[in-house]
């Protein structure tokens, strides 16, 4: 299991180049990539996101890559700096005294910038591909460390979510003595004790007892709870974050619907209960990827 926050950087340098490459993923239901390369590196566009895609499924991803040469003349942009030569003329002109120097020039943005390589040898575009890998794996191992301490959590959570769900189990026999001594009651204030026959009572006391028994819930529930277990469970188990929001859903559905049924105040509040911890598992589910 992983999470989907992550941070990779990755510099590497050859006879020609310095390359940089950071990473950065964060949350996302589903993968959505960013990648930005060197207008001279735009060919390796697709492999950089077939490089992410073969390591992550889901969450946003942010690759940057960026370049120095470090061999050849820096490259001088003829039209800025005939701008700034201009301006500092027209200046001069109207009594501003001062002259721009070589070395002044130079620092003026836009003036200069370092050579950009026509193409790469075989030696840049595999420190490339390594640097790009190598940062990916970064974020991964991040991602891994993130994952190992959500699945702690929810196997906690999970594990208090059974818990309520047992006590409503053993308190679900209480649901019948309390409809029984409601009717009783009702059949007394309307002086109907005497008229009222054994069967009828039985008949009543199923027709409402029907309606709150929460036995098939609580089997759905268990059932979903083993299911969420198992995907915790599994030492491969990747790409589980959808799957487990499903269950999420699910477990909440059953516990709407205990909550609904149940007449006595007990089984409402540990049914409040188990709907916060679903919810507290679910807001965890979200940051699994």
């Amino acid at each position: 299991m992983r999470g989907m926050t992550g941070f990779g950087h990755v510099e590497r340098r050859t006879v020609n180049l310095v390359i940089v490459v950071d990473v950065k993923t964060v949350n996302g239901r589903f993968l959505d990539m960013n990648v930005r390369l060197p207008r001279e590196l735009a060919g390796f566009e697709q492999e950089a996101r077939a490089a992410v895609q073969s390591r992550m499924a889901r969450g946003r991803v942010d690759l940057f890559v960026n370049t120095t040469a470090l061999s050849g003349e820096p490259e001088i942009d003829q039209a800025a700096l005939d701008a700034y030569l201009k301006l500092a003329a027209r200046l001069n002109e109207r009594g501003v005294p001062g002259a721009l120097d070589i070395a002044t020039l130079l620092q003026l943005p836009g003036v200069s910038s370092p050579r950009q390589l026509d193409h790469l040898s075989d030696e840049d575009q595999a420190a490339l591909r390594g640097a790009i890998a190598e940062s990916l794996d970064q974020a991964q191992r991040a991602r891994s460390a993130e994952g190992a301490a959500l699945k702690k959590d929810l196997v906690g959570r999970i594990t208090r979510l059974a818990d309520i769900a047992e006590t409503v189990a053993a308190r679900a026999p209480e649901v019948r003595e309390f409809y029984l001594a409601r009717l009783k009651q009702r059949i007394a204030d309307a002086g109907m004790a005497q008229t009222m026959d054994e069967n009828r009572l039985t008949q009543e006391l199923i027709y409402y007892c029907e309606r709150s028994d929460v036995t098939e819930e609580i089997t759905r529930l268990r059932a979903h709870m083993e299911r969420f277990r198992h995907f915790l469970s599994r030492p491969e188990a990747e790409n589980v974050g959808k799957q487990l929001d499903f269950l999420c859903q699910e477990m909440n559905r059953e516990v709407n619907t205990i909550m609904s049924k149940s007449p006595l105040a007990g089984i409402s509040e540990l049914g409040v209960d188990a709907k916060a911890e679903v919810e507290k598992i679910r807001e965890q589910v979200q940051n699994v990827e």
